[in-house]
């Protein structure tokens, strides 16, 4: 009966009956010729018998549910298709009334975590300038018992998310969403008291051959010019074609962002989100320290083929060395973390981390914890992908525990 406007579900039909309730709000009609407000009205009606146990004899047609884990890479609090921020400028210079900065817009401006979530993980990149991209990073409120973590790496949008040609970048971000909803990785899984049920089992050499491909297209691709860890192409996601219309330009701040009203849509300036549990990740300080490149366009993957060869005969600009303390982290200090001390418990951590030393109101992040590197998993899949350069690898684990002698950046 599947297109079928006629047709009832026998099990909606005998409720109707059962309540008293008028069937004609089930449309009769195609929904081409049915006009939006009915359509809002029957929504609006269609919600209200789904959420009144009244309607259903005492039983309710929702339950509550726990979600074990959540794991996503660069969550951005808006959705649709952006409108130049020109256009606004435009208007405004007319005197004219501003247009909405989205066509079809979709936004959520609550970013809490709830109880019912078990596990939050959250992959952010730290080099996405497009204002439409702005990230929307979770909050645990007072009396959350989830275990959130938000993790920094180097990159934009896509090198995170995947979907660019070099995929050094999201192989890194995708081991470690792997070692988070995997429970810890292969090692971890071999505990006695390792739950199956709480945890996802990944194919073990999935990430080397993800490895093995990307240096194939060094080989092809890049005339056999292979990247070590932590140093894949960052490209330049608010360059062409995008620069042309007004979108990039914003500087993300890990730590300092603030909370979204969620009636009007506006940043409150005067409130910083609370226990984000932020972390940076150690190919940011390894990225730094190998003096690699900051973002480097590739204006030929926006061009249609025949026009390919145009950006090669052009004078592109060398692009600079990775250097994110003058852009988002601003005012933050990479510390070897020997001087953290843990006052209630009285552990010392000497991991990485990075201090802010910006005007304190600005983060809910202490002076002495600052934003720790997120510590590699040991056995874990992040390892294994490192592992593949046995040449830093020890130094890269060393350094991420601690145990090797660091100046800071």
């Amino acid at each position: 009966n599947a297109g079928n406007p006629d047709y009832t579900p026998t099990f909606l039909k005998e409720r109707f009956e059962k309540n008293g309730l008028d069937p004609n709000i089930v449309p009769a009609a195609p929904k081409s010729y049915t006009p939006r407000e009915d359509i809002e009205d029957y929504l609006r009606k269609y919600r209200a018998i789904l959420m009144n146990p009244e309607y259903w004899g005492g039983e309710t047609l929702t339950q509550e549910v726990t979600i074990k884990a959540i794991g996503v890479w660069e969550t951005v609090g808006s959705l649709g298709i952006p409108v130049s921020p020109w256009v606004n400028k435009a208007l405004s210079v007319l005197h004219l009334p501003s247009v909405p900065t989205y066509i079809h817009e979709y936004k959520w401006y609550d970013t809490t975590i709830d109880n019912h979530v078990k596990n939050a993980f959250h992959a952010l990149g730290l080099d996405e300038r497009r204002t439409p991209f702005s990230p929307a990073v979770w909050s645990r409120p007072r009396g959350t018992g989830t275990n959130l973590k938000q993790v920094w790496f180097p990159g934009s949008h896509s090198n995170l998310g995947g979907g660019y040609a070099d995929t050094a970048m999201s192989d890194i971000t995708l081991a470690w969403m792997m070692d988070q909803l995997s429970g810890g990785g292969p090692e971890a899984q071999k505990l006695d008291d390792f739950s199956w049920e709480d945890w996802i089992k990944f194919e073990d050499g999935y990430i080397g051959e993800q490895y093995v491909a990307n240096q194939a297209w060094y080989d092809d691709e890049m005339e056999g010019k292979r990247r070590v860890w932590s140093t894949g192409t960052i490209y330049n996601s608010s360059a062409f074609p995008f620069n042309l219309f007004g979108f990039s330009g914003t500087t993300r701040s890990p730590g300092l962002y603030h909370r979204t009203d969620y009636d009007t849509g506006k940043i409150d300036p005067d409130t910083l989100l609370e226990d984000t549990n932020e972390y940076i990740h150690a190919s940011v300080r390894e990225r730094i320290a190998r003096r690699r490149f900051t973002t480097e366009q590739e204006a030929s993957a926006y061009l249609p083929p025949k026009w390919k060869w145009f950006p090669q005969n052009l004078h592109m600009p060398t692009p600079g060395l990775y250097k994110p303390q003058d852009g988002p982290l601003k005012h933050w200090t990479l510390s070897s973390g020997g001087q953290y001390r843990d006052d209630v418990s009285g552990n010392n951590d000497n991991t990485p981390r990075w201090i802010y030393e910006g005007p304190r109101e600005k983060t809910n992040y202490s002076a002495a914890r600052g934003m720790p590197e997120d510590r590699l998993q040991p056995g874990g899949y992040e390892i294994m992908l490192l592992r593949n350069w046995s040449d830093i690898a020890q130094n890269v684990e060393a350094r991420n525990k601690g145990e090797d002698a660091w100046d800071g950046v």
